[in-house]
């Protein structure tokens, strides 16, 4: 997956690029999800989801690129 196109088009707005973005990291937030626990906690789930959809947004692109 080329992230740098799709992090572009999500931070334009693209919620198809948003979705395969949050796809291809979901493994990741629901380790993160259970890290520490036995159980999967839909709240922390969902406050990762909403903190991953920040961190995209705010991401530099340009200073990456550099």
């Amino acid at each position: 997956m080329n992230y740098t196109e799709t992090i572009c088009a999500a931070q334009q707005g693209d919620p198809i690029a948003m979705a395969k973005l949050i796809k291809e990291f979901q493994p990741l937030i629901i380790n993160i999800t259970t890290w520490g626990h036995s159980y999967f906690d839909e709240d922390r789930y969902q406050i990762l989801n909403e903190h991953f959809i920040h961190t995209v947004h705010k991401f530099n692109l340009e200073r990456y690129l550099e």
